[in-house]
C-alpha cells in the first residue's frame, strides 16, 4: 500500500511542501514543538505523515535507491462504515533522503482496530555525539485502559536504541583521542523526556529533568579498559548543519568527562615504555559528519606521579603536541617520543576552546628555602624554577641536578666540600677509604660524552619533557 497525500498540504503552496526541511522548525511540514500539535497531538504529527507519503509514493529527485522508494506491508486492510482495521508494516533505507537534506523515518508500525489507534510506532534514524553510534529515537503511542475514571487513553513516550553500540577509531583518528574503542550502554534507554522538534535535528536526551548519562566502556591506545559515565548529544541523521552540532557540544559542560583517577594511556607503547598516566578529566570535542561523528581529545586533566609524590601538585591540563599528532613516533621528527605538553596560553592550538586554557605559566616545584640552590638544598631540581620539565632520576638511585646555570651535571648530589670545590671550579676526589657508588649503564649512557640523549625510561618521562 502506498500513501500517495496528507492533508496536511492543503493550502501550502507546492513550492513550499518540496523544499527538504533539514531541521528547519520554520517549514511548514516540521516537527510540532512540545506541547504544540493542532489541534491535539496524535499518533502521527503533520511532519510523519509528510515523510511516509514522500517515502511511500514520491520520488524525489536524488533517491535511486528502491529500498528508499517502498510501499507499507500490508497484513490487514478491512474498511467499513465503523472505521478501517489496519495491521501496516513499513521499513525504508533513509541514506540517500538524509544526503539529500530530507528528513526520513526508518520503519513505522501502525495497528487501528475499528478505527481506533491501538499501537503506534514510528523510528527516526540517528546518532550519538561525538562518539557516533547510530541511534534511533522510537515513538510508541498505545491505547492503555485505567481505572477511576475507566478510560481507554492514547498514551505516548519516546525512548532510544543503539544499533551498533561499538566504534573504533583507527589511523589520525586514533591518534588525536586517548581511546580506540568506545562501547556505549544501555542498548535502549529508558523513556526519555519528549524531544519535541528535537527529532528535526538534535537533542539532549533526559529523564524527567535530569541528563540521561550513558554508560561508556573505552579502551585506550594499550587496550586497557576504562569505564565512566556521560550525557550524548542525540543528532538526526539528516543534519547537515556540523557547525551548529559542533557548537552546541562545545558550549555543554557535558563535554567535559570525569574519569576519577582511572590510567590511560594516551599514546601506543613503545619498546622505551608506555604513556599511561592518572586522569581526572577529559576535555574532549567532536567533528559532526552526515550520519556520524568523530571525537577528539582538546586537553586532560592528568597527575604526574613524580610532581605528585615530591611536590604535592594537582592535576595540570595538558594537550597532544602538534608533531605526535601529525607524525605519532616517527623517529625522523619525534626522536625524543614527546606526545603531550603543558597547556598554556602561548602553546594552544585550534583543538582548544576560549577558556580551556586555564595556566599562563608552567607549573614549578621548589626544593629548600625561596633562595637555596639545588647545590645547597641536596635536591635534584632548581628551587624555584619555573621549567615544567622535571630532570628525572635513573631507577639504580643516581641523581642528575640542575644549576643555575643551565647545566645537567652526571656527578650525582654533592654536598658541603664537594659542592664548594665543585663552585670553585676545583677537581673533586672523595675521601680515602670511602666507596664510590658503582655506576650502571643509565649513568654511563650520559657519562660517556656528556651530550644529552633519549631518556632510558622512554617516553613516559619524554612526555613530560624531561631532559
Amino acid at each position: 500500500m502506498r500513501a500517495i497525500w496528507t492533508r496536511d498540504r492543503d493550502g501550502i503552496p507546492a513550492a513550499a511542501w518540496r523544499t527538504p526541511e533539514d531541521g528547519s522548525t520554520s517549514h511548514p511540514l516540521s516537527t510540532p514543538a512540545a506541547g504544540a500539535d493542532q489541534p491535539f497531538r496524535g499518533s502521527l504529527n503533520r511532519s510523519d505523515r509528510h515523510r511516509l507519503v514522500r517515502q511511500s509514493a514520491e520520488r524525489w529527485p536524488g533517491i535511486a535507491d528502491p529500498r528508499g522508494l517502498a510501499p507499507v506491508g500490508v497484513d490487514k486492510l478491512w474498511l467499513s462504515s465503523l472505521g478501517a482495521w489496519l495491521d501496516l508494516h513499513g521499513a525504508w533505507y533513509t541514506k540517500e533522503y538524509s544526503a539529500h537534506d530530507l528528513p526520513s523515518i526508518l520503519a513505522w508500525d501502525h495497528v487501528a482496530p475499528m478505527g481506533r489507534d491501538q499501537f503506534v510506532r514510528v523510528v527516526y534514524p540517528g546518532y550519538l555525539y561525538p562518539f557516533g553510534q547510530p541511534t534511533a529515537v522510537v515513538k510508541i503511542t498505545e491505547r492503555r485502559i485505567t481505572t477511576s475514571p475507566n478510560t481507554a487513553s492514547l498514551y505516548q513516550f519516546s525512548f532510544l536504541v543503539i544499533s551498533d553500540p561499538r566504534r573504533d577509531y583507527g589511523g589520525d583518528d586514533a591518534r588525536g583521542f586517548s581511546h580506540t574503542r568506545v562501547d556505549l550502554s544501555p542498548i535502549v534507554t529508558p523513556p526519555i523526556a519528549d524531544p519535541g522538534n528535537g527529532i528535526d535535528s538534535f537533542f539532549w536526551p533526559s529523564l524527567g529533568t535530569e541528563p540521561l548519562r550513558f554508560g561508556i566502556d573505552a579502551w585506550d591506545q594499550d587496550g586497557q579498559h576504562q569505564a565512566w559515565r556521560t550525557p550524548l548529544l542525540w543528532v538526526a541523521e539528516h543534519v547537515h548543519d556540523f557547525a551548529a552540532v559542533d557548537a552546541e557540544y562545545d558550549q555543554s559542560a557535558h563535554r567535559i568527562m570525569d574519569l576519577a583517577g582511572q590510567r590511560v594511556a594516551f599514546a601506543p607503547q613503545t619498546e622505551a615504555g608506555d604513556a599511561r598516566t592518572e586522569t581526572a578529566t577529559l576535555h574532549v570535542r567532536g567533528r559532526a559528519a552526515l550520519g556520524t561523528s568523530t571525537p577528539y581529545l582538546s586537553s586532560a586533566d592528568v597527575v604526574v606521579d613524580v610532581a605528585k609524590r615530591l611536590a604535592g601538585l594537582p592535576a595540570v591540563r595538558i594537550q597532544y603536541t602538534p608533531t605526535y599528532l601529525e607524525k605519532g613516533w616517527d623517529a625522523a621528527v619525534n626522536a625524543g617520543q614527546v606526545w603531550a605538553g603543558t597547556l598554556l596560553g602561548e602553546t594552544a592550538t585550534d583543538r582548544q576552546l576560549p577558556g580551556e586554557v586555564d595556566l599562563t605559566e608552567a607549573p614549578s616545584m621548589s626544593f629548600g628555602t625561596p633562595h637555596a640552590g639545588s647545590d645547597r638544598a641536596g635536591g635534584f631540581v632548581q628551587a624555584g624554577s619555573a621549567d615544567p620539565r622535571p630532570v628525572a632520576g635513573h631507577r639504580c638511585g643516581r641523581r642528575q641536578r640542575r644549576h643555575a646555570d643551565g647545566v645537567v651535571r652526571p656527578d650525582g648530589l654533592l654536598r658541603g666540600r664537594a659542592a664548594e670545590a665543585v663552585r670553585a671550579g676545583q677537581p673533586h676526589r672523595p675521601r680515602p677509604g670511602r666507596r664510590r657508588r658503582a655506576g650502571c649503564d643509565a649513568q654511563r649512557h650520559h657519562r660517556d660524552d656528556g651530550r644529552r640523549r633519549p631518556h632510558p625510561e622512554g617516553p613516559r618521562y619524554a612526555a613530560l619533557g624531561a631532559r
